[in-house]
């Protein structure tokens, strides 16, 4: 699985996972829901590879994310796997 795809389904998990809880009726107790999503990855290919795709499924599903404007660094990035 590509770091591209791996980045897609989480956040595609988190919005499902947001829906279900916005969806229940028990007025009640409030569960808390995700607002913003950092994703950690130490090769700086695969981060950017990751950030492309989300970027494209932000346009494919308009107003459901917001995706950054760049790939943040942090300290010690490498550039790719040996």
């Amino acid at each position: 699985m590509s770091a591209g795809e791996s980045a897609r389904l989480v956040a595609q998990g988190v919005y499902e996972a947001n829906e279900l809880l916005k969806d229940e009726h028990d007025s009640d107790e409030q569960w808390p829901r995700v607002s913003h999503l950092h994703l950690i990855e130490l090769y700086l290919d695969r981060a950017t590879e990751a950030w492309r795709s989300l970027r494209m499924q932000e346009t494919a599903t308009t107003g459901r994310y917001e995706i950054s404007d760049a790939v943040k660094t942090g300290t010690g990035p490498l550039q790719r796997p040996l």
